[in-house]
């Protein structure tokens, strides 16, 4: 508005004088005026400032023009002046793209963020196996499957309440780990020659991913299958710099139940801009003979391996391998 009002007072001022009694004078071509939007540009801006030479208010009114703008009535030449300031910005705007951005400070723009999904509980029925989980570290708190009688059991640690899930104090019963499973020495690590200083919740190390560790977030539930093929999908988007680790990294587990009472486990973490260790474990505690059925210390397991790698004092592998 402020554009048109000006050029608007300058041609009202011929207008009056062409009603002065004074003998006519030859209309003279309007002299080339600075687009008065450069008056607002920053004086240090030298391409800008340019422009000047460029972008003129009157130089388009031919000299023809003006006998007809000294009679023209005001409001039409206010009409006349939005149309030619309109068509002047248009021009110059395309080519000149730096014109736009330094006439306005550009505000952030805040977009409201997504509220984070509920804490939730699911259920798996695959007939002679039930698993229940919840999106709270994509967990797995109850996994009931029939013994050689066909009595189902409950074989996995976890609680019947999401509070303990929700405020920490679960020893991590069932959860995905990460972004890095176990401990890592002091906190700290070196990738492509930059130290990267991680949360320190395990003095003095690092274990699971930190104070906030992916089994402590509430996960979105990207599937949720019912059917003869009971599925679920987990997802979570773990952002650059979270307990210090560097780079985005989208994080999909999806647990299954196959015919052949199977629980399938399926993890997937793709790192979208910047390289970083990732380590995920499924975290359950096991008691095959029931979790109310008393401790596991009878019970006999075997691992396929040739060694073991010794820890020290603060269970950090020494780097030595032993049969």
């Amino acid at each position: 508005m402020e554009q048109l009002v000006g050029v608007h007072h300058h041609h009202h001022h011929h207008h009056h004088h062409s009603l002065s009694p004074r003998a006519p004078r030859t209309p003279t071509r309007p002299q080339p005026q600075p687009h008065p939007l450069l008056h607002h540009l920053p004086p240090s801006n030298n391409r800008l400032r340019d422009l000047h030479s460029q972008i003129r208010i009157h130089p388009a009114v031919p000299a023809a023009a003006s006998r007809v703008i000294r009679a023209t009535p005001p409001f039409f030449l206010v009409l006349l002046a939005a149309v030619y300031l309109l068509a002047s910005v248009t021009i110059f705007s395309a080519p000149t793209p730096l014109l736009r951005l330094r006439l306005a400070s550009p505000r952030p723009l805040l977009l409201p963020m997504p509220a984070p999904p509920p804490p939730e509980l699911f259920d798996l029925d695959g007939g002679s196996v039930r698993v229940r989980l919840t999106n709270v570290g994509a967990a797995v708190t109850s996994l009931l499957v029939p013994d050689k009688n066909g009595v189902l059991a409950d074989v996995v640690l976890g609680f019947d309440s999401l509070d303990p899930y929700l405020n920490g104090t679960s020893p991590y019963f069932g959860c995905i780990v990460g972004r890095v499973a176990n401990r890592i020495k002091d906190g700290k690590f070196t990738l492509n020659g930059v130290q990267y200083n991680l949360s320190i919740n395990n003095p003095p190390n690092t274990l699971h991913g930190g104070f906030k560790g992916f089994d402590k977030t509430v996960w979105e539930v990207a599937e949720y299958n019912k059917g003869d093929k009971p599925s679920i999908t987990f997802k979570y988007y773990s952002k650059d710099g979270e307990e210090g680790y560097p780079g985005d990294v989208s994080v999909t587990v999806r647990y299954s139940l196959l015919p052949s009472a199977t629980l399938k486990l399926e993890m997937e973490a793709i790192p979208l801009n910047k390289a970083t260790p990732i380590s995920l474990a499924q975290h359950t505690y096991w008691n095959l003979a029931g979790h109310d059925s008393g401790d596991v210390l009878s019970h006999s397991i075997q691992i396929w391996g040739s060694q073991i790698t010794p820890v020290d004092q603060t269970s950090i592998p020494t780097g030595e391998f032993m049969p």
